[in-house]
This record gives structure tokens, sequence and C-alpha cells, in this order.
């Protein structure tokens, strides 16, 4: 099913321009006023490892809609800091993540920070590419702590919802 981006109302589309334009500009203008406003801004970082399959196997996730659930939870609750979105993305799944960038998340791809054989524990080393979902490729999610220009940032699973707001914790 299509998603509804609240943002992306009949009365704000000029028809000269595509809708998915118009997300590519606003996602461009986003990260330029972060640039000048970091501090004042929470970077919400999710990763995406792969284009993966559905709970049965044979259907392709839609990597898009819960990073536009996830997105639209962030932005229903933000009360006091402004948010940036960012999805790191290993290169192998560039194809599902590029399409994030309209849904106003600033994407980068990103490899595995540790080659396997250079992993110094023989335990790690040896099970790490067949554990979980991911394997090495979930490593990519320390990359969001590169984000050093934000004062808080937040890595988050595309299978969550924001239901309240979260600037208490900051």
């Amino acid at each position: 099913k299509p998603v509804a981006i609240p943002s992306a109302t009949p009365e704000a589309v000029d028809w000269k321009v595509s809708l998915s334009e118009q997300r590519r500009i606003a996602a461009n203008q986003q990260a330029r006023e972060h640039k000048g406003n970091k501090k004042d801004t929470v970077a919400y970082v999710v990763t995406i490892t792969s284009c993966g399959k559905g709970p049965r196997g044979d259907i392709p996730f839609q990597i898009a809609e819960g990073a536009a659930v996830l997105r639209h939870s962030i932005q229903k609750n933000a009360l006091t800091y402004d948010f940036a979105m960012y999805a790191f993305y290993h290169p192998e799944a560039e194809e599902c993540a590029k399409g994030l960038q309209e849904l106003g998340y600033i994407i980068e791809a990103r490899d595995t920070p540790v080659p396997v054989s250079e992993i110094r524990g023989d335990f790690l080393r040896e099970r790490i590419v067949k554990n979980g979902c991911c394997g090495e490729k979930e490593l990519i999610k320390f990359e969001a702590w590169t984000l050093t220009d934000y004062r808080v940032v937040v890595l988050l699973d595309l299978d969550v919802l924001i239901l309240k707001p979260l600037d208490h914790l900051f």
C-alpha cells in the first residue's frame, strides 16, 4: 500500500514540480538547516543492512513504510527539540535505502566498521557472520556515534514507534 506523508497535503503540492522532487528538496533543505543548528537538534538514526524479506521469507520487507511511520511518530512527539532523520545503509542495501531521502531522511552509505578478520576474540570472530538477521553488518549501528556535532543521537530500529515525547530525556 502507498504511504501517506503527512506534510504532503494537496494544498502544499506544486503541480509543476513532482511530489518526489519536492520531498527530495525538503530533505536537502532540512540537512542544510541542521548544519548550523545541530546542538538544538536530536539526530535519530536507523540502519539498513539489507533489503530483507517479510516474516514468511517471501515478501520483500517494505523499509520505506517503517521509516515513514517512525519519522511521523517522531515529528508528532517532538516538542522542544528539532530533529534530523538519518539512515545509514550498508552498500548492499542501497536499492531499498535510497527512497528514504524522499521521506526526509539524510541517507549515507556505511560499510562494516570492523572487518571480521580483525576481530580479536575467537568466539565473536567465528560466529558473527551467521549471528542474527544481519551478521557483521549489524556493526554499522556503531556509526551512529560518529555524529558528534549533535548533542543527542538516538539509534532506533525501523520497527519502533514513538508514542510520547522524549524531550524530558534529553
